[in-house]
């Protein structure tokens, strides 16, 4: 079954396939006002290294390779541990959050999704958090020196979440793309249905549209009949008088 075969079909059924369409969209239309969007913070930080660099006592963390990067990277593992994830929302940071670390640089990007504003802002403070305190920790656990510490600054940060519909959008696009194939399968099934259904059988008496139909010719009454016949008496009885 082509295009155009199916086209001719949902025009010849358009009492099915209008109503559904129609049905469909309202659905989504309402299913669209009651659904929340989501709602996304960010934040950027910045590691910065000392600028003193001790003759006795130095910070193990600064002897690696591009030792920022590095660093950085080491934060983003921990913040992103499952252990990690689970404290947080047990503390209350329900949102969802995802870090990167931009390319060759010591800057780490945290991005937080929530379901409220609220939750957004609540999630992305618990995160920036959680790394200062990290970075503290392993640092001292290192012995690190004072004057030589890296510190995290924080370049960037969300104070009012974005709302994103991307997911009500998609859901909607979900649900009228259902109700569109359904009004297009329901109007082709009717529309076969409706064409392999047998024709009703007419009676034996029933007549042929096609063929005319003749009336009977009246027929006369006995005294019509009568005058209509010869009278062959009369006829004789005349040729006796002239004999």
């Amino acid at each position: 079954m082509d295009l155009a075969t199916i086209v001719r079909i949902l025009v010849r059924r358009w009492v099915i396939f209008v109503p559904i369409v129609l049905l469909t969209a309202i659905t989504a239309w309402q299913a669209g006002e009651t659904m929340d969007p989501d709602y996304q913070a960010e934040a950027s930080v910045l590691l910065i290294g000392s600028s003193t660099l001790g003759d006795e006592e130095v910070n193990p963390l600064t002897q690696l390779g591009r030792p920022l990067e590095t660093t950085a990277l080491a934060l983003a593992i921990v913040a992103t541990d499952r252990q990690t994830r689970q404290n947080l929302a047990a503390e209350g940071a329900t949102g969802s959050y995802d870090i990167t670390v931009r390319d060759e640089t010591p800057i780490i990007n945290v991005r937080v999704r929530a379901r409220t504003p609220d939750a957004a802002l609540v999630t992305l403070d618990a995160v920036l958090e959680t790394m200062q305190l990290s970075l503290i920790d392993r640092q001292e656990q290192l012995d690190a020196p004072e004057d030589a510490l890296i510190r995290a600054t924080t370049l960037s940060q969300t104070t009012s979440p974005t709302a994103l519909y991307g997911a009500r959008d998609r859901l909607l696009a979900a649900l009228f793309a259902l109700g569109l194939i359904a009004a297009v399968t329901a109007s082709v099934v009717f529309d076969q249905w409706r064409a392999r259904r047998p024709k009703p059988r007419r009676s034996a008496d029933a007549t042929d549209p096609a063929t005319p139909v003749v009336s009977p010719a009246p027929s006369m009454t006995p005294a019509l009949a009568a005058a209509d016949q010869p009278s062959h008496g009369r006829a004789v009885r005349r040729s006796h008088g002239q004999r």
